[in-house]
């Protein structure tokens, strides 16, 4: 199962990798030889330590954020922070999100038979042919279930 989230994470740990194994000026090298901008990762620690600071226990070390967990582990965890970002599929390879928003997946990996019939998408842009999903991941039916069980009133008459 692919994820941009997986991807996004991997990003992060190899950043901090290189960061304690070359200088800063080599760090800022590999840093343009991987199409990153230096300031934008240096903006983008500092809203992880922020994070980290606000939301983890002062005992707990925080490692734990950026640990790299099972991909749908960490869509089900994205779930209960984004459940209106929600897409499933149609016939035809388009998927419908919340308020009727048609849109197409770039999710197909070379070999892949067909796409996942769920998806969890951060963002949505607009191109001439329709929206396209981006920073998508798939996720399983029976998470979505688990997690509409406290939004959903049952009425019995």
């Amino acid at each position: 199962m692919s994820s941009d989230f997986i991807a996004i994470l991997n990003l992060w740990n190899r950043i901090q990798k290189k960061r304690t194994e070359l200088s800063r000026k080599k760090f800022e090298s590999y840093c343009h030889q991987q199409f990153l901008h230096p300031l934008y990762l240096e903006q983008w620690e500092e809203n992880v330590r922020d994070l980290n600071q606000r939301f983890l226990p002062a005992t707990q070390s925080p490692q734990h954020i950026i640990e790299l967990p099972a991909a749908a582990i960490l869509h089900e965890i994205l779930l209960h922070g984004f459940y209106d970002r929600i897409f499933t599929k149609l016939d035809g390879g388009s998927y419908k999100g919340p308020q009727g928003i048609i849109a197409l997946s770039p999710m197909k990996k070379q070999g892949e038979l067909s796409p996942p019939s769920w998806l969890l998408a951060m963002t949505t842009l607009s191109y001439p042919k329709g929206l396209m999903l981006r920073y998508v991941g798939a996720i399983e039916p029976h998470s979505v279930i688990k997690l509409a069980e406290k939004y959903l009133v049952i009425l019995l008459s």
